[in-house]
């Protein structure tokens, strides 16, 4: 019995450590599936859509899902079937300074393709906007560990407290929303509508909390988005020093 206990207490921490790596992976999977999922849509109907990224879920104007980090995928039209037509400007795509906030009287569950959370789990929904709120569990937004390197070349050179490091070409901004076109490729929301592309970040919520910049970088997950639409997930290597 001594001994079986002495295995389990040696083992517990390689355990939380595994759980954690899954979680990281899984979310960088579902993440990747979900702008996947928009630029599909995009190419499918002809009509650009808006991927936001979000410090705190809105979809309709009355209310708001919960105050955590998350992301939307939002159809950009206007007009009724069978007359709808792509509109970069359309109330339910236009920056308004509040985010994926849709302007009133507009449905929700017409525009919104995807709404997800992170940092909580199990799932809600809300029956005015008719649309689920996806949950990604045990993670957030950002990176842990010292001396990480972006791993897009954006004109960001370092990695943004927040996670979120899209960067437009031309623009030396950062932006934290992007349209995929009909044909795939992705681009800003100012007027010109200038190619961008960038990553953004995840890790273990618990790793980040408990030990911030000394965390264990291998839990860092990197999503990359190109300007020309394509997807790719990666992972810090803190042996080799370089994203993989």
């Amino acid at each position: 019995m001594f001994i079986v206990g002495l295995i389990v207490l040696t083992a517990a921490p390689f355990l939380r450590q595994g759980v954690k790596g899954a979680q990281a992976n899984s979310a960088a999977r579902t993440i990747y599936t979900d702008l996947a999922y928009a630029r599909s849509l995009a190419v499918k109907t002809g009509l650009p859509h808006l991927v936001e990224i979000c410090p705190g879920l809105s979809v309709d104007g009355t209310g708001t899902f919960t105050a955590v980090p998350g992301y939307m995928v939002i159809e950009c039209s206007t007009g009724t079937p069978p007359n709808v037509v792509p509109d970069f400007d359309a109330p339910q795509c236009v920056n308004t300074g509040a985010c994926s906030v849709l302007a009133a009287g507009t449905t929700p569950s017409d525009y919104v393709k995807r709404a997800v959370n992170l940092l909580k789990g199990g799932s809600e929904a809300r029956s005015e906007a008719r649309t689920a709120v996806k949950e990604i569990t045990g993670v957030t937004f950002g990176i842990v560990g010292s001396g990480i390197s972006a791993s897009y070349d954006a004109p960001s050179t370092t990695i943004p407290a927040d996670g979120i490091d899209l960067g437009c070409a031309g623009s030396g901004t950062v932006r934290r929303r992007f349209f995929f076109q009909k044909n795939g490729q992705v681009v800003d929301d100012t007027g010109s509508h200038a190619p961008c592309g960038g990553s953004f970040y995840i890790t273990s919520n618990m790793e980040k909390a408990t030990f911030g910049a000394s965390g264990d970088s291998s839990l860092n997950r990197a999503v990359e988005v190109s300007s020309a639409g394509g997807l790719r997930v990666l992972r810090w290597d803190q042996d080799k020093g370089a994203w993989r």
